[in-house]
Order: C-alpha cells, then sequence, then structure tokens
C-alpha cells in the first residue's frame, strides 16, 4: 500500500487539519518488480555479448610474432578505458615465403560485437589476398570489394606494409589510416605520407589504389598504429602525428623487446585509454635479434 498524507489549511494559512489517503499499490509493487527483472536481463544479455565479442577480439590478435634474425618485432594492444565496449582496432604480421613478411594494423569503425565480427573477418581477407601476392594497392582494392558484403567492415581503415627481408625494401599503402612512422638508425623520424588513398569501401567510383615504398636500413624501425595512439583531446592530429614522431625517434637506441608498450606509455601514460590503441613496430636488427611473443592482454 501507499499512504500520502497532507495538510489542510485555512484561508489565513492556519492549519485545521490533515488528510491521509490510502491507495492500492500491488500493480505499482508488479511494474517495478519487473523492470528490475528487465533490466537484470537486459544486463545479462549485455554481459555475454561482451563476453563473446572479448573471446572474438583475443582471438583475432597474434598469440606470437614472426621470428627471423633479419629483423626483429614488436607490438601492444591495449583496449579502451571502457571496458564493456570491445572495438575492432587489430594488428597482424605474417611471413610471405621466407623472405617476405606482412605487417598489418587496422582499425574497424564502430564497437561491440559487431565491430569485433567484421575486424575478424577483415583480418582473415588480408591474410588470404596477402598469400596471392597481391601487392598493397592491389589487394587493398580487393578489400573494396569484400567490404561490399560487410556493411560492419565499410570505412574501416587500414595501413599494410609488405618488407622483403633481403634488401630491407618496404611496400606499402593506407586506406584512410595514419602514417606510418620510419626512424633511421641515428633517430630521424619520418612520417610516411605515400600510398595513401580512402577507407576501405569509400572509394567513390576510384577503384584504383596507390602504393609507396621505402627502404627499411639496418638499425632503422618501422611503427603502424590505430589512430587511437594520436587521437587525443584538445591537440590537433597533425600535432599528436608529430609528437609520436619524437618519441619514436627518442627510442631509437633502445632494446626492441618491450618497446610498443614503452612508446604507448609515453604517449598515453600507463593504463587504458579512451579508445582502442595498436601499436606495431619492426626493424632491422643484427642476426641476434629475435622477435618478442605478442600475448593479447585480458580485456
Amino acid at each position: 500500500m501507499l499512504v500520502n498524507s497532507r495538510l489542510i489549511t485555512d484561508d489565513t494559512g492556519t492549519v485545521i487539519g490533515v488528510r491521509t489517503s490510502v491507495f492500492d499499490a500491488s500493480d505499482r509493487r508488479e511494474y517495478e518488480r519487473e523492470l528490475l527483472a528487465a533490466r537484470r536481463r537486459a544486463e545479462e544479455a549485455t554481459a555475454k555479448v561482451t563476453a563473446v565479442a572479448t573471446t572474438l577480439q583475443q582471438s583475432m590478435l597474434p598469440s606470437y610474432l614472426p621470428e627471423d634474425p633479419r629483423l626483429g618485432l614488436s607490438a601492444c594492444y591495449r583496449p579502451a578505458d571502457d571496458g564493456l565496449q570491445v572495438g575492432g582496432d587489430w594488428y597482424d604480421a605474417f611471413f610471405l615465403g621466407h623472405d617476405r613478411i606482412a605487417l598489418v594494423v587496422g582499425d574497424v569503425v564502430g564497437r561491440g560485437l559487431h565491430a569485433a565480427a567484421a575486424m575478424g573477418q577483415l583480418r582473415s581477407a588480408v591474410r588470404a589476398l596477402a598469400a596471392v601476392d597481391s601487392g598493397p594497392a592491389l589487394l587493398l582494392t580487393r578489400l573494396d570489394s569484400f567490404v561490399e558484403g560487410i556493411p560492419a567492415a565499410q570505412t574501416a581503415t587500414l595501413a599494410y606494409a609488405e618488407v622483403d627481408l633481403r634488401d630491407g625494401s618496404v611496400v606499402y599503402a593506407c586506406a584512410g589510416h595514419p602514417p606510418p612512422v620510419l626512424v633511421d638508425a641515428a633517430g630521424t623520424a619520418t612520417q610516411l605520407w605515400g600510398g595513401r588513398s580512402t577507407p576501405l569501401g569509400a572509394h567513390f567510383g576510384m577503384r584504383d589504389r596507390s602504393e609507396a615504398t621505402t627502404v627499411l636500413q639496418p638499425g632503422s624501425r618501422l611503427a603502424l598504429y590505430t589512430d587511437g595512439l594520436v587521437e587525443l583531446r584538445d591537440t590537433p592530429l597533425d600535432e599528436s602525428i608529430d609528437s609520436l614522431a619524437r618519441v619514436l625517434s627518442g627510442f631509437a637506441g633502445r632494446p626492441l623487446l618491450g618497446l610498443a608498450e614503452a612508446v604507448a606509455d609515453a604517449v598515453l601514460g600507463p593504463g587504458p585509454t579512451g579508445d582502442d590503441v595498436c601499436l606495431l613496430t619492426v626493424a632491422a636488427t643484427p642476426a641476434a635479434a629475435v622477435s618478442e611473443v605478442a600475448s593479447p592482454p585480458d580485456l
């Protein structure tokens, strides 16, 4: 039951009585119980979807990085600090034969299960297309056709590079993605703005993608990353990319092991951020160097 009382006053404001009303609240209490039950069901459903998306995203991140005496790799992934909103950022590295290696960092627009599923499909498509020796520009062109059937993957951004381990030559292409950063042995950082085109599926009738080349000299390092590392609040994007380049330059002489995490700490500070972050670095190293093992973090 609900009980409501109010004072009764005369024209002068003097209290002359109290009026009390008693209501049958059975229906209201039942309604409240139904609302609470519906809320619990919604929270349980959200938790299940989040768990599936988290598991899917973790399974798409490589559990190890390729090893070769001619190069070293370092990578890190940081989920957004909201925890329950899994995103579509990912990185990958795999061999193309004995003397070439493919590097990819991508970002699917959106969050949650649909973004994680689209990310997984894109990752698989990149690996399949790279295996037919298409090259970066043609690979992106073929991905345009691929994402036409996957709405969640449309307007995704991607940086893809192929490194020839025999001479250090690099062919790369970026579909709407931040530019890779190349740091030479002396610590000079160069932003690679070549090979640029629009995000996947957003070709506006222009089907031909472009690619560019550079060289990974002994002692130099190449960094690919997602926009979570450089899209910072109250800081213009070009200034953030410049800042990242300076950080990478300052780390030129440091060991490769743990480099990606150290760079992310220097740019963002330790701990999670407001957006997913991926960073993948490759270095032309002495024969004794090997890649660190990349273990996907607990989200």
